[in-house]
Formats: structure tokens, sequence, C-alpha cells
């Protein structure tokens, strides 16, 4: 079989044609976004569906503390910085530097975007004031 020019072109055209339909473009990450982190009790206290969060300054990120049951109320709880890793906060609102976010049971609780970056742990309470969750939970955040 004898194929010619035209015809190696053409399907060399549209091999490259398809090729560059099928890449995959990366995608930027969203802007300011509000990333979700329900809380929920356990047979030992309580915990998050993500112990780790990476949080973006620049991308305007907040995270969104949620009662998974929607009746029991936490609160995280930063530890004030004491130079030992993960304690401080990465939040702070017109008042300084935020420390404590109660969540309530129906609407939960948002945080600033963050305003320096590090790794935080934090703990829980739950709404006796007794901490249902230690110091596993944490948040990354990056410039």
């Amino acid at each position: 079989m004898k194929i010619g020019i035209g015809s190696t072109v053409a399907t060399l055209g549209l091999a490259l044609l398809i090729s560059g339909a099928c890449t995959r473009q990366k995608l930027a990450p969203a802007q300011n976004r509000v990333l979700p982190d329900p809380i929920y009790s356990t047979s030992t206290g309580c915990d998050v569906d993500y112990p780790e969060v990476n949080l973006v300054i620049s991308m305007g990120h907040q995270l969104w503390w949620q009662s998974l049951d929607r009746k029991t109320k936490y609160v995280v709880i930063f530890r004030h910085s004491d130079g030992t890793p993960g304690s401080g906060t990465p939040f702070k609102d017109s008042n300084g530097l935020k420390y404590n976010f109660p969540v309530d049971p129906t609407n939960g609780n948002i945080s600033p975007v963050p305003s320096q970056s590090g790794r935080y742990t934090y703990t829980i309470n739950d709404g006796y004031g007794n901490q249902c969750k230690d110091a596993d939970p944490g948040v990354i955040v990056k410039d």
C-alpha cells in the first residue's frame, strides 16, 4: 500500500490535534476558599475529618470548623506560643491573635485568613469544657 505525503501530513496533524486536546492543564488553586473540617464525637472523645489542613495566605484560604451532628458545641483551642513546635496561632482579628474558636452546632466557626505561615496544632474541647481531642490536628499555613 502506498501512502502519499499529503495523507501522512494529515494523519500527523490529526494526531497532534488529538494529543493536544487530551493533555491535562494544571489548574490553579481556588482563591478565597473556605475549607470545611467537620468535628464529630467518637467513643473516646472527638475528632476531625482532616487531621492536617493546608491553608495558603496569598490564596485567601480560611478554615471552617463544623459540628458534624449539628447538636454538639465544641471549642477549637490553639496553644499560646511557647517556643515549642506547633505552638501559637496563625490567626488574628481586630482584637489581636485569635486562639479560641467556639464552634456553634448549627453554623460552625470560620477562621480569618491566616496572617503567618507555619505549622500549628490545636486541641478541641466539648461543650462542657472537657478536652475531647489532644494536640493531634494541625493547620499548615503557607505564604
